[in-house]
Protein backbone atom coordinates (compact mmCIF):
# COMPACT_ATOMS: atom_id res chain seq x y z
CA UNK A 1 0.00 0.00 0.00
CA UNK A 2 2.78 2.44 0.82
CA UNK A 3 4.33 2.02 -2.61
CA UNK A 4 1.21 3.50 -4.19
CA UNK A 5 2.16 6.94 -2.83
CA UNK A 6 5.57 6.80 -4.46
CA UNK A 7 4.02 5.60 -7.72
CA UNK A 8 1.24 8.19 -7.77
CA UNK A 9 2.95 11.40 -6.60
CA UNK A 10 4.66 12.85 -9.66
CA UNK A 11 7.60 14.62 -7.93
CA UNK A 12 8.97 11.20 -6.90
CA UNK A 13 9.36 10.43 -10.60
CA UNK A 14 10.62 13.88 -11.52
CA UNK A 15 13.38 14.19 -8.92
CA UNK A 16 14.48 10.56 -9.16
CA UNK A 17 16.12 11.46 -12.48
CA UNK A 18 16.91 15.12 -11.81
CA UNK A 19 20.56 14.65 -10.91
CA UNK A 20 19.90 15.95 -7.37
CA UNK A 21 20.30 14.00 -4.14
CA UNK A 22 16.64 12.94 -3.81
CA UNK A 23 17.15 9.46 -5.26
CA UNK A 24 20.13 8.90 -2.97
CA UNK A 25 18.08 10.03 0.07
CA UNK A 26 15.31 7.57 -0.74
CA UNK A 27 17.77 4.76 -1.43
CA UNK A 28 19.53 5.38 1.88
CA UNK A 29 16.29 5.52 3.87
CA UNK A 30 15.10 2.28 2.31
CA UNK A 31 18.45 0.62 2.95
CA UNK A 32 18.70 1.54 6.62
CA UNK A 33 15.13 0.42 7.23
CA UNK A 34 15.88 -2.91 5.56
CA UNK A 35 18.99 -3.21 7.76
CA UNK A 36 16.83 -2.50 10.81
CA UNK A 37 14.22 -5.08 9.79
CA UNK A 38 16.87 -7.77 9.21
CA UNK A 39 19.13 -6.82 12.12
CA UNK A 40 20.63 -9.94 13.68
CA UNK A 41 23.58 -10.71 15.97
CA UNK A 42 26.84 -10.10 14.13
CA UNK A 43 25.40 -7.46 11.80
CA UNK A 44 25.39 -4.55 14.22
CA UNK A 45 28.66 -3.01 12.98
CA UNK A 46 27.82 -2.65 9.26
CA UNK A 47 24.33 -1.53 10.21
CA UNK A 48 25.71 1.21 12.47
CA UNK A 49 28.15 2.39 9.79
CA UNK A 50 25.47 2.67 7.09
CA UNK A 51 22.98 4.35 9.42
CA UNK A 52 25.66 6.86 10.43
CA UNK A 53 26.05 8.03 6.82
CA UNK A 54 22.92 10.19 7.01
CA UNK A 55 24.68 13.58 7.36
CA UNK A 56 26.81 12.74 4.32
CA UNK A 57 23.77 11.91 2.20
CA UNK A 58 22.12 15.19 3.20
CA UNK A 59 22.84 17.14 6.40
CA UNK A 60 19.23 17.15 7.67
CA UNK A 61 19.24 13.34 7.48
CA UNK A 62 21.43 13.36 10.57
CA UNK A 63 18.11 13.32 12.43
CA UNK A 64 17.24 10.07 10.70
CA UNK A 65 20.60 8.61 11.71
CA UNK A 66 19.95 9.40 15.37
CA UNK A 67 16.44 7.91 15.34
CA UNK A 68 17.49 4.73 13.55
CA UNK A 69 20.55 4.27 15.77
CA UNK A 70 18.31 4.48 18.84
CA UNK A 71 15.89 1.98 17.27
CA UNK A 72 18.78 -0.37 16.45
CA UNK A 73 19.96 -0.12 20.05
CA UNK A 74 16.49 -1.08 21.31
CA UNK A 75 16.52 -4.12 19.02
CA UNK A 76 20.08 -5.34 19.65
CA UNK A 77 20.52 -4.14 23.26
CA UNK A 78 24.34 -4.33 23.16
CA UNK A 79 26.49 -3.94 26.24
CA UNK A 80 27.72 -0.50 27.26
CA UNK A 81 31.16 -1.12 25.80
CA UNK A 82 29.70 -2.47 22.57
CA UNK A 83 27.35 0.51 22.39
CA UNK A 84 30.28 2.94 22.58
CA UNK A 85 32.13 1.03 19.85
CA UNK A 86 29.10 1.03 17.55
CA UNK A 87 28.48 4.73 18.17
CA UNK A 88 32.10 5.48 17.30
CA UNK A 89 31.77 3.45 14.09
CA UNK A 90 28.57 5.33 13.18
CA UNK A 91 30.07 8.81 13.56
CA UNK A 92 33.57 8.06 12.23
CA UNK A 93 33.00 8.96 8.55
CA UNK A 94 30.75 12.00 9.18
CA UNK A 95 33.22 13.29 11.78
CA UNK A 96 36.16 12.81 9.42
CA UNK A 97 34.32 14.73 6.69
CA UNK A 98 33.42 17.48 9.16
CA UNK A 99 37.12 17.91 9.97
CA UNK A 100 37.88 18.05 6.24
CA UNK A 101 35.14 20.61 5.62
CA UNK A 102 36.31 22.79 8.52
CA UNK A 103 39.85 22.74 7.20
CA UNK A 104 39.12 23.08 3.48
CA UNK A 105 36.10 25.40 3.42
CA UNK A 106 36.61 27.11 6.76
CA UNK A 107 33.02 26.44 7.88
CA UNK A 108 31.32 23.90 10.12
CA UNK A 109 28.11 23.73 8.08
CA UNK A 110 27.44 22.89 4.41
CA UNK A 111 27.63 25.87 2.06
CA UNK A 112 23.95 25.55 0.98
CA UNK A 113 23.00 26.04 4.64
CA UNK A 114 24.70 29.44 4.50
CA UNK A 115 23.18 30.34 1.13
CA UNK A 116 19.64 29.44 2.26
CA UNK A 117 19.99 30.82 5.82
CA UNK A 118 19.03 27.46 7.28
CA UNK A 119 19.59 28.68 10.83
CA UNK A 120 16.65 31.10 10.61
CA UNK A 121 13.03 30.05 11.14
CA UNK A 122 10.54 30.78 8.34
CA UNK A 123 7.43 28.93 9.43
CA UNK A 124 4.95 30.89 7.30
CA UNK A 125 6.93 30.23 4.13
CA UNK A 126 7.27 26.59 5.16
CA UNK A 127 3.50 26.18 5.51
CA UNK A 128 3.00 27.78 2.09
CA UNK A 129 5.48 25.25 0.74
CA UNK A 130 3.45 22.47 2.41
CA UNK A 131 0.22 23.70 0.82
CA UNK A 132 1.93 23.84 -2.55
CA UNK A 133 2.78 20.17 -2.10
CA UNK A 134 -0.40 18.87 -0.49
CA UNK A 135 -3.04 20.56 -2.64
CA UNK A 136 -2.22 19.07 -6.06
CA UNK A 137 -1.89 15.52 -4.74
CA UNK A 138 -4.13 15.61 -1.61
CA UNK A 139 -1.25 13.76 0.04
CA UNK A 140 -2.86 13.90 3.49
CA UNK A 141 -5.64 11.53 2.40
CA UNK A 142 -3.47 8.47 1.60
CA UNK A 143 -1.22 9.21 4.58
CA UNK A 144 -4.25 9.23 6.90
CA UNK A 145 -5.52 5.97 5.39
CA UNK A 146 -2.10 4.34 5.75
CA UNK A 147 -1.87 5.53 9.36
CA UNK A 148 -5.22 3.88 10.07
CA UNK A 149 -4.21 0.63 8.35
CA UNK A 150 -0.85 0.58 10.10
CA UNK A 151 -2.54 1.16 13.45
CA UNK A 152 -4.90 -1.76 12.89
CA UNK A 153 -2.06 -4.04 11.78
CA UNK A 154 0.06 -2.98 14.75
CA UNK A 155 -2.80 -3.66 17.16
CA UNK A 156 -3.58 -7.09 15.74
CA UNK A 157 -0.18 -8.57 14.98
CA UNK A 158 2.68 -6.63 16.53
CA UNK A 159 3.37 -6.35 20.23
CA UNK A 160 7.11 -6.81 20.82
CA UNK A 161 9.78 -4.19 21.38
CA UNK A 162 11.52 -5.10 18.13
CA UNK A 163 8.43 -4.62 15.98
CA UNK A 164 7.54 -1.33 17.61
CA UNK A 165 11.05 -0.01 17.04
CA UNK A 166 10.96 -1.10 13.40
CA UNK A 167 7.60 0.56 12.75
CA UNK A 168 8.14 3.76 14.72
CA UNK A 169 11.68 4.58 13.55
CA UNK A 170 10.79 5.68 9.98
CA UNK A 171 7.57 7.38 11.13
CA UNK A 172 9.36 9.45 13.79
CA UNK A 173 12.08 10.22 11.24
CA UNK A 174 9.53 11.43 8.70
CA UNK A 175 7.78 13.67 11.24
CA UNK A 176 11.07 15.23 12.36
CA UNK A 177 12.08 15.90 8.75
CA UNK A 178 8.65 17.40 8.03
CA UNK A 179 9.00 19.80 10.96
CA UNK A 180 12.52 20.74 9.89
CA UNK A 181 11.38 21.58 6.35
CA UNK A 182 8.53 23.69 7.72
CA UNK A 183 10.92 25.55 10.02
CA UNK A 184 13.48 26.45 7.35
CA UNK A 185 10.77 27.62 4.95
CA UNK A 186 10.75 24.76 2.48
CA UNK A 187 12.62 25.04 -0.79
CA UNK A 188 12.46 26.89 -4.09
CA UNK A 189 11.77 23.63 -5.98
CA UNK A 190 8.23 22.22 -5.79
CA UNK A 191 7.81 19.31 -3.31
CA UNK A 192 11.48 18.31 -3.35
CA UNK A 193 12.18 18.59 0.38
CA UNK A 194 9.02 16.71 1.36
CA UNK A 195 9.75 13.58 -0.66
CA UNK A 196 12.13 11.99 1.86
CA UNK A 197 9.76 12.60 4.82
CA UNK A 198 6.78 11.16 2.92
CA UNK A 199 8.81 8.13 1.86
CA UNK A 200 9.97 7.55 5.45
CA UNK A 201 6.45 7.78 6.87
CA UNK A 202 5.12 5.43 4.21
CA UNK A 203 7.87 2.83 4.71
CA UNK A 204 6.07 0.63 7.26
CA UNK A 205 3.00 0.61 5.00
CA UNK A 206 5.09 -0.97 2.23
CA UNK A 207 4.47 -4.20 4.15
CA UNK A 208 0.69 -3.77 4.01
CA UNK A 209 -1.14 -5.56 1.17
Amino acid sequence: AGALIVLAVFPFWDYATSGLETGLCIAWLGTIWWLLVTLAPGRELPTAIVIGLGPLVRPDLGRASVVFLVAAWFIARPSRRRTCALAAAAIALPLAYEVFRAGYYGTLVPLPALAKSASHAAWSRGFRYLLDFSRPYAIWIPLAILALLAGVALHRRLAGRRELAIVLAPVVTGVLLFVYVLRVGGDFMHARMFLAPVFAIALPAFMLP
